[in-house]
């Protein structure tokens, strides 16, 4: 995060999604949550999945209201690495936090630059 110019915070372990590296933390005023997507052996790509529980104990999609500022998501293979950052409007806008009738995704599929030869339907 130096390398972007933030001071982020101690960061804070995230209850869920523990197999993709789920935390959270603070930078010069922003607030964030992290992953770190994984390489699955059957798809291009690399997945990541972001959820929280309901009242009743159920995985449910993160809320707009309530999400941090931007959303993280790491890819790192082997000597490949690169990040997505991904403001939170930018989540309500492709629907992927629910809001007002939104249902919200709980997991996605990056594409970093190296990929490709991709399907035209992803």
């Amino acid at each position: 995060m130096n390398d972007l110019g933030l001071s982020p915070s101690i960061p804070t372990k995230d209850t869920y999604n523990s197999e993709y590296e789920g935390f959270c933390f603070q930078a010069d005023g922003l607030s964030f949550r992290s992953r770190r997507a994984k390489k699955t052996p059957k798809k291009q790509g690399y997945f990541v999945a972001f959820w929280e529980k309901d009242t009743n104990n159920k995985n449910i999609p993160f809320s707009f209201e309530a999400f941090p500022d931007k959303l993280v998501i790491s890819v790192i293979d082997g000597p490949l690495s690169g990040q997505f950052i991904i403001p939170k409007s930018v989540l309500r806008e492709k629907k992927i936090l629910k809001h007002k009738g939104i249902t919200g995704k709980m997991a996605l599929r990056f594409y970093p630059s190296w990929e490709n030869s991709l399907n035209k339907t992803a």
